[in-house]
């Protein structure tokens, strides 16, 4: 609001101001106000100062950057190379619009005030037309200054003339502008694409000169090709933003993210900071059809974070909470997430299973234990679709969490509560830990408590 009132308010309330006075003006009697020439002289010449409406576009290229930047995440290369046409179109369009009606305003001018005895207006038979025809004669002639398209109407006085001189000049800019900006977007894109290209044809040569097998030649160049025609994300010069921008920027991106497990909801409200530094911590990888993501009897390197698509799961023993993750019946299927899960809890059974596949519809967390004691996979879990997988490794997140006590005595009694549940039986130290295990070691905890302070939970 600040930054409106010091720069775009008072232009429009020149504007708006302008509105006002062309409706009094039209409203009252001429003759109230100024007599009949007069009256009508001013009434025109205000009615065209609202063309400065369209110094508004100034604004468009602050515009056109988000709507640019949303096109870019989508991945969309056609999308990439009709904006700027779109916008450079549009910008021209603009300009021929203000420049025409400049030349209307000079022609009528001419003649009824600075003194010349023809315009154009009448010398080409337009000044008793409709205003639709007297505005598409001027746009057709600005028309034919910026481009070679022909027109038969010509300066007719010497102030049409200067203002016809000054047209053509500016025009070369104007026109030069747009055709440059067009120009450099598809030069950018046709970069990008060579590039693409380039990287796949080093893979290519590297599989040939090595006498990859054809099997193995065919999956690998579908996956690099793939990867490259989905959108990376630029680097992040992360010199350019202070260090609480980056922390925060994490946050944003991939804080919610672990927001949905218990234990980083309630490391939140203990210290936000230090979940927003964890946050930072996630590492992206990406998975085509067939990869491993970790295989069952190898040591764990950390938590991970499995994104949306299509699994397979073997070599463990599924609840009937983690049954509620696979892709069961179509009796289900017309039923929202939430709904169906909830129905999949309740009807299936302890079941153990050498391979399954599973669909997981939201972030799911895996091998949680490993971030608080030495912890072996209990199944194999690998990809069926391109899928995104964060990475969190506990060593990391306790170096962060030395700086916050608080967050440090929450963690290190859920750990112990954690690692007590496994001891005492009453559940298995496995991958796909159930939620509800988390749920009951956070509200264990002293921190949980004092959150949720009340009659039934004092800490007596």
């Amino acid at each position: 609001a600040r930054n409106y009132c010091a720069t775009w308010l008072p232009f429009d309330v020149f504007l708006s101001s302008i509105d006002w006075l062309i409706f009094a003006m039209e409203y009252f009697p001429e003759n109230a106000l100024l007599d009949e020439t007069s009256g009508g002289r001013v009434i025109r010449i205000v009615r065209f100062v609202r063309v400065l409406r369209i110094l508004r576009l100034v604004k468009f290229d602050q515009v056109t950057r988000v709507i640019g930047d949303a096109f870019g995440s989508a991945a969309l290369w056609m999308a990439e190379l009709t904006f700027p046409v779109v916008k450079a179109f549009f910008i021209v369009l603009a300009a021929v619009h203000v420049v025409g009606c400049f030349w209307f305003w000079v022609g009528r001018l001419s003649v009824e005030i600075w003194g010349f005895q023809e315009s154009w207006l009448t010398c080409f038979d337009f000044r008793d037309s409709s205003f639709t025809e007297q505005y598409l004669a001027a746009f057709h002639w600005c028309l034919g200054q910026l481009t070679p398209a022909p027109q038969r109407i010509q300066p007719c006085n010497t102030a049409e003339r200067f203002y016809n001189i000054l047209v053509v000049v500016t025009g070369v800019l104007v026109m030069g502008t747009a055709i440059s900006r067009v120009s450099q977007s598809i030069q950018q894109l046709l970069m990008k694409k060579s590039e693409a290209n380039r990287k796949l044809n080093q893979v290519a040569q590297y599989l040939q000169a090595n006498h990859t097998s054809p099997e193995m030649s065919a999956r690998i160049l579908r996956y690099v090709e793939k990867r490259l025609r989905r959108k990376e994300l630029p680097p992040l010069d992360q010199s350019l933003l202070s260090e609480g921008l980056v922390k925060e920027l994490h946050m944003d991106r991939r804080g919610p993210i672990l927001l949905k497990h218990p234990f980083f909801d309630l490391m939140y409200t203990v210290q936000p900071a230090a979940l927003t530094v964890i946050s930072g911590l996630l590492k992206l990888c990406v998975y085509e059809n067939g990869d491993s993501i970790f295989l069952r009897n190898t040591i764990s390197s950390g938590l991970y974070v499995v994104g949306p698509g299509y699994y397979d799961a073997s070599g463990l023993s599924l609840s009937s909470t983690r049954m509620s993750r696979m892709s069961v019946a179509s009796a289900v299927s017309m039923k929202s997430p939430r709904s169906r899960f909830s129905e999949l809890r309740a009807t299936t059974q302890d079941t153990s299973i050498g391979g399954r596949a599973l669909h997981i519809l939201e972030h799911e967390f895996y091998a949680e234990a490993s971030m608080f004691m030495p912890f072996t996979h209990s199944m194999t879990l690998s990809a069926r679709s391109q899928v995104d997988v964060y990475t969190l490794q506990g060593s990391e997140m306790v170096h962060v969490l030395k700086s916050y006590p608080s967050s440090s005595t929450f963690v290190y009694q859920y750990a112990g509560l954690l690692v007590e549940h496994f001891r005492s039986g009453r559940s298995e130290a496995v991958d796909d830990l159930p939620i509800e295990t988390s749920k009951a070691c956070c509200a264990a905890t002293d921190a949980w408590k004092l959150a949720n302070l009340g009659e039934e939970n004092l800490l007596i």
